[in-house]
């Protein structure tokens, strides 16, 4: 049985491209933990946009049971979190790691209603096309679906009103929030960043909006 989200009659629809298939094995890289591995085990969790790599290990080490799937399109900080993960063997098991485009990568790779949580850590805010944006892009119609019933999506941004706009277009793929805040560096000097670019925002005093949404969806 196919599971639906809600709400999309207004939404661009997203279209797979199998014809891009060759041409993206060609040039996705996995290291760590084979991909079958990785999906064969659960709860399955799913970085889109992990760059160096900071967040994916430190996930790993927290939570063991887990099994992750970080993707990184850009080869040069796709080689640095390849580093990185070489000077953690003991998270080669854990963590798969793929250079690749995401959005082709796991229309193609992952099976529906599979994914137990998905994170978006401070993704391009693309201020100057709106609609690129995660919650306005046709892919996320995708990802919902491979997204299990009850599953997670955390998101995080340093631009206000991305973070305005985002619960609003969250939404409409059935998507609600569970949590939000913010937070400062006057306020939360114990908060610990979770990636260079969060480090950054966060030393420099701006502030930084975290969510947690959830896949409200049954199955038909």
């Amino acid at each position: 049985m196919k599971n639906t989200h809600t709400r999309t009659a207004d939404l661009r629809s997203f279209k797979s491209r199998p014809d891009l298939d060759i041409k993206s094995q060609n040039r996705t890289r996995i290291v760590g933990a084979a991909l079958e591995v990785a999906r064969s085990k659960r709860p399955l969790v799913v970085e889109i946009g992990c760059g160096v790599g900071l967040h994916p290990i430190q996930y790993a080490e927290a939570h063991p049971t887990k099994s992750l799937i970080a993707i990184e399109r850009t080869a040069e900080k796709f080689g640095k979190f390849e580093t990185r993960l070489a000077a953690h063997p003991h998270l080669n098991q854990r963590i798969t790691a793929v250079h690749a485009d995401a959005i082709h990568f796991l229309d193609r790779s992952i099976q529906d209603s599979t994914i137990d949580e998905v994170w978006i850590l401070f993704p391009n805010p693309e201020t100057a096309k709106v609609t690129r944006r995660w919650f306005q892009t046709p892919f996320m119609s995708r990802l919902v679906q491979l997204m299990r019933p009850g599953g997670a999506l955390f998101f995080a941004t340093n631009i206000e009103d991305y973070a305005a706009t985002a619960p609003l277009h969250a939404s409409k793929f059935g998507l609600t929030v569970r949590k939000s805040e913010r937070l400062t560096l006057n306020l939360n000097q114990d908060y610990q960043p979770r990636t260079h670019f969060e480090k950054k925002y966060f030393e420099r005093g701006e502030t930084i909006y975290n969510f947690e949404f959830r896949l409200e969806r049954s199955e038909v």
